[in-house]
């Protein structure tokens, strides 16, 4: 990852916009950032770290962030942007906190909303990736690799964290690796061991007791049943597998039962079966008798049948001629009186009945169609009338629609000479409308800031009351401070000398002996004590300078406020406001009438030429009507001629051609009716002559014997059906019978069914009990059975997961440090001392070369006190003593020395874990302060061999000695007001490259 530029405005002390190229340190690979203290040096990490993750590199939690500068007016806007790159990718990632800033509308202040975008430069332009704080923080872990913890140890060593990771407790290190690591999950594994041995231990309980509760329900069982006591101790399972043997005997006994009651319930059956078989024998025979009695006295009624059937085939035969012989008759019965009836009904329509009918319906044919054409001009008639009506009202409401044209024509005339009139009177008035609307908003604006001038001075004169309350506040908070400071300077001789400890170094002359310590003070003043005055300090000079703000802004308020008034009064300014706004209403009220009138004008003349054409129209429809209507009337005039003529005696033409078909029909059917009665006539003579001939060569005597003898078809089957069923009944009978007196032969004539029937319910019963019986048995001896089995399967369950619980509790206490884990370490400590065994070892590589190989790092594995968790644990190796020492015996040098090299050990183990990342940009924050000359040398050594590969390095401190080391410089320097801003230098080689 490599930054390229860091834009600034708005932020911390930069009011001012602010750019920074890294880029033009790129070959001098290390630069410094320097500036007197307060400047604003660090503030360049924070603008770097809140650029890619919302937050400062010096501040955690919900400490004092100070993102907006204290400079900043209402109106200026706070913004940060860094450009750099990560991988093969280019981007650019900007972040605006969240603010006060003056409301665009209404007045007042309103909260600028925080907001972030990030964009990836691609084909020459800037592309949006994600916006929105969330959404942007998800891709920046995505991109970097890091969060944010992690950025400041490998990245941003920032200010007042550099060496805390070398002095921290093992607890403090152990919860930063973890955040940089992200070992967890090992906790998270150690958790879930102790609950699956919890979970292991309950489950043994639980099956314990599954299986007392087993047995218990066996032991109840053989008390109830009377199969065994209950008994205790080593005897109790023996004594249940005897209760078990004894319901097995018990069930054994109940089965030999049930079989023989089985047994004897089929004999006793097989019995039942045999009398019931026999007593039906006999019922049967006794009624086969009867039937056969029954059909024996019906046979003189079954002969007189059988001639009856003889004589109706018989007659069968005769049934088709004599048939035909009676349809004739009544064929020529209806033809006559047919006939009879058309005669009559022709006679009734014609005028002369003697005429003959086919003459006279020949002559009606011919008079029909030339009647015909009449009637259809009649139908044409109606209609001509209706239309020569129609054309002489259309005449008359043409003329009317004239007259009418012509009144609202003098009506317009009359509108546009009052309106012309309306239009030249209010023209002139509207005329002034733009002018007298530019005094009435100048009047509207004089008026509106008299009264906000008005408003504002009383404000002004609270606003500077309350700063001058502000400052004296403020300066009363700053001679505390001050007072405390010179307090705590003068105790500082008695503090250290409470830290001496007999035999070790003092941390200022470093001398094991201490003969006179000073005393401690009687009121010490402590760093807390300071820290909570400078904070009152602090935000007292934040109210002071807000209520300067404030009241400034209220003064510049009143003086714009005056100016726009043009020195009017409120009450003159109103009452000037609301005579330019009456003569404004008065204006636009003849604006709108002149606009009015002109519409209205112009209205009318479209009417005009809408009437003119309307008008033409009604002239031409008129003459067109007219014309037509003298066709019309010539052409009604001829058909009424011919239908008059048409017509004769008759109403219409079409009532007397619906007369002549009446009669050209009657006429037809008249001569048609008296052909067909000759024929009926004939066709009866024929048949009669068919039928007597037929019944003279039968046994009949004539057609009324035939007639009588005669059955239907379906009588005749019937009848004979009928007699064939009852010849069969008597055969039937007759076998039945026969077959029956055989069957009885060698029954018992006096067995009792009833006797067998209670014999068989008896062994019923019987066989009833014994199966309840062998099912109660075989039932218990389950219950008993499955009780038993399921005890000893949970036993032995119980068994092997004893084993399988032990072993893993001893995991889980071995996972948790506990015993018998003799060192104490868990598992996640496990893991982070393996890492910080490979971060010691990077570091040493380095503090070997800055402290001459006097000092290296070594990771200690030993037994905290009091039972604390070990395992994360450092010393330092002094070559000079060959003593191992804690960290806190080094120097102030000494500590940075160690805290650098650690930091950047720390660096190269995050980065590898981080999948490789490539790290071009590092920056150190101070302690180089701590270091003499030639130890500084050896530290910028170091330092300059992380240039290696392309990376740059910037440096923050005020050290006179780096700026002569670092020709390549970043500036921050103070301007009026305490407004920083920066000035990069580079080297004279990097500036001619």
């Amino acid at each position: 990852m490599k930054l390229h530029t860091l834009e600034l405005e708005g932020f911390g002390p930069f009011r001012d916009a602010q750019r920074i190229d890294f880029d033009a340190y790129s070959a001098d690979g290390i630069f410094l950032i320097s500036g007197r203290t307060g400047a604003g040096k660090s503030s360049i990490l924070d603008g770097v770290s809140f650029a890619l993750f919302g937050m400062l590199a010096r501040y955690e939690g919900g400490g004092d962030k100070r993102i907006r500068s204290d400079h900043c007016s209402p109106e200026d806007r706070t913004r940060v942007c860094l450009e750099f790159t990560a991988g093969t990718r280019r981007l650019r990632v900007s972040r605006v906190p969240e603010y006060e800033r003056p409301a665009k509308r209404g007045g007042g202040m309103t909260t600028e909303t925080a907001r972030a975008e990030l964009e990836e430069f691609r084909d020459g332009e800037w592309v949006g990736v994600a916006a929105g704080l969330r959404n942007v923080g998800i891709a920046i872990d995505e991109i970097v690799g890091l969060n944010a913890q992690q950025f400041h140890q490998v990245i941003l060593l920032a200010q007042n964290k550099f060496s805390r990771f070398l002095l921290a407790a093992p607890g403090e290190r152990k919860s930063l690796l973890r955040t940089l690591f992200d070992s967890s999950r090992f906790s998270d594994y150690a958790t879930a061991l102790a609950e699956r041995a919890k979970a292991a231990r309950q489950s043994i309980a639980h099956l314990t007791v599954e299986a007392e509760t087993l047995l218990g329900r066996a032991e109840a069982l053989a008390v109830e049943n009377e199969l065994g006591e209950v008994v205790d101790g080593s005897a109790r399972r023996p004594a249940l597998d005897a209760v078990f043997q004894r319901a097995q005997y018990r069930h054994d006994v109940a089965a030999r039962e049930l079989d023989a009651a089985d047994a004897r319930l089929v004999a006793v059956r097989e019995a039942h079966r045999n009398a019931t078989e026999a007593a039906r024998r006999r019922a049967d025979l006794t009624r086969a008798r009867g039937e056969l009695a029954k059909a024996e006295s019906a046979a003189e009624a079954l002969d007189a049948d059988r001639a009856r059937r003889d004589r109706a085939r018989a007659a069968d035969s005769l049934r088709a001629v004599v048939a035909a012989a009676e349809e004739a008759e009544a064929l020529c019965r209806r033809a006559e009186r047919a006939a009879e009836t058309t005669r009559a009904s022709w006679a009734a329509l014609t005028p002369d009945p003697s005429v003959d009918p086919a003459h006279r319906a020949q002559d009606l044919t011919g008079q029909i169609a030339l009647w015909e054409s009449a009637r259809a001009q009649e139908e044409q008639l109606t209609a001509l009338d209706a239309e020569h009506a129609h054309l002489a009202a259309a005449v008359s409401a043409a003329h009317e629609r004239l007259r009418a044209l012509t009144v609202s024509q003098n009506a317009r005339d009359e509108e546009r000479r009052t309106l012309t009139a309306t239009y030249a009177r209010v023209a002139e008035v509207a005329a002034r409308r733009e002018a007298v609307s530019a005094a009435h908003a100048l009047a509207e604006t004089r008026a509106d800031a008299a009264q906000t001038a008005a408003a504002l001075e009383q404000q002004c004169t609270a606003a500077t009351q309350d700063y001058l309350a502000a400052t004296e506040v403020a300066r009363a908070h700053r001679e505390v401070v001050a007072h405390l400071i010179r307090r705590r300077f003068a105790g500082f001789a008695g503090e250290l000398a409470t830290q001496l400890v007999t035999g070790e170094a003092c941390a200022v002359c470093g001398s094991t002996e201490h003969p006179a310590p000073a005393p401690p003070a009687d009121d010490e003043v402590t760093e807390d004590a300071i820290a909570e005055a400078e904070r009152a300090r602090d935000d007292a000079g934040e109210q002071e300078q807000a209520a300067g703000r404030h009241a400034a802004d209220l003064r510049q308020a009143l003086s714009s406020a005056q100016a726009r008034a043009d020195g009017l009064g409120v009450a003159e300014a109103i009452a000037a406001r609301d005579t330019h706004a009456a003569l404004l209403r008065e204006v636009e009220a003849a604006t709108t009438q002149r606009d009015v009138a002109a519409a209205r004008i112009e209205a009318l003349d479209a009417e005009d030429a809408d009437a003119a054409a309307d008008r033409a129209a009604q002239d031409a429809e008129i003459t067109r009507i007219r014309e037509t209507l003298i066709e019309v009337t010539s052409t009604r005039d001829e058909m009424r001629r011919a239908i008059t003529t048409a017509r004769g005696d008759f109403p219409t033409v079409q009532a007397r051609v619906d007369h002549a078909r009446l009669e050209r029909d009657a006429a037809h059917a008249a001569h048609d009716a008296e052909a067909e009665c000759t024929r009926a006539r004939a066709a009866q003579k024929t048949a009669q002559a068919a039928r007597d001939e037929a019944i003279s060569a039968s046994d009949f005597a004539d057609a009324e014997a035939v007639a009588a003898a005669l059955l239907s078809p379906d009588e005749l089957s019937a009848l004979v059906e009928d007699i064939s069923s009852r010849h069969e009944r008597v055969v039937s009978a007759r076998a039945r019978t026969l077959e029956l007196e055989l069957a009885v032969v060698g029954d018992d004539p006096n067995v009792d069914v009833d006797a067998h029937e209670a014999a068989v319910a008896e062994a019923d019963a019987t066989r009833l009990r014994a199966v309840r019986a062998e099912r109660d048995a075989a039932h218990l001896v389950a219950q008993i059975g499955a009780h038993l089995a399921d005890a000893d399967a949970v036993l032995a369950s119980v068994t092997e997961r004893a084993e399988d619980a032990e072993a893993l509790q001893r995991l889980a206490d071995s996972v948790a440090g506990r015993a018998p884990n003799t060192l104490r370490m868990d598992l996640e400590t496990f893991v982070l001392a393996a890492e910080l065994e490979e971060i010691v070892a990077a570091a040493n590589s380095r503090l070997g070369e800055m402290s001459l190989g006097r000092y290296q790092l070594r990771h200690t594995d030993a037994l905290a006190a009091h039972g604390a968790a070990s395992g994360l644990g450092l010393d330092v190796c002094d070559a000079h003593t060959g003593a191992h020492r804690a960290p806190q015996s080094l120097s102030g040098g000494e500590t940075f020395l160690a805290s650098l090299a650690l930091a950047l050990g720390l660096a190269e183990v995050v980065t590898a874990r981080a999948g490789g990342i490539r790290l071009d940009t590092l920056f150190i924050d101070e302690g180089f302060g701590s270091l003499d000359g030639e130890t500084l040398e050896r530290a910028m050594e170091t330092l300059d061999e992380l240039r290696s590969g392309g990376r740059t390095v910037g440096v923050i401190s005020h050290v006179d000695a780096m700026k002569e080391m670092i020709p390549a410089q970043l500036r921050v320097e103070v301007g009026p007001g305490g407004i920083s801003a920066v000035r990069q230098e580079a080297s004279a080689d990097a500036a001619r490259g």
